[in-house]
């Protein structure tokens, strides 16, 4: 059974992607993106010196146990990204889709309001 690759785009709180020029807000535009296994191994890869395939295998079995916390409802904290909470989720007849808040350190995250109270 094949697995499906993980993919991450980062999305406005609305929904919509971030850069949206629906928005009104005065946030720092980020271009949206899209984060495939590949890239996200390569970066490990060159923060940590491993190599290419090692990165991959580890990077992979890290979002297989993120998936797994998901799925049984765990909340996270994880340094570097922060608090992660399921706060929605409906279940279609194939998928399961998950609404998440994850809440980081303002100083790390380009589109926090430095007034904003999270």
């Amino acid at each position: 059974m094949a697995k499906s690759r993980p993919t991450f785009t980062i999305a406005s709180s609305g929904g919509s992607p971030v850069g949206d020029s629906s928005s009104a807000d005065d946030a720092p535009a980020l271009q949206p993106s899209e984060l495939r296994i590949g890239e996200f191994a390569e970066r490990i890869a060159d923060r940590t010196g491993m190599r290419r395939a090692d990165a991959r295998a580890a990077a992979s079995a890290a979002l297989e146990v993120l998936g797994d916390a998901l799925r049984s409802g765990e909340e996270m904290r994880l340094t570097g990204l922060g608090k992660i909470r399921i706060v929605g989720s409906k279940a279609g007849e194939k998928r399961r889709v998950l609404t998440v808040k994850v809440i980081m350190d303002a100083a790390k995250d380009p589109l926090a309001d430095p007034g904003e109270d999270v």
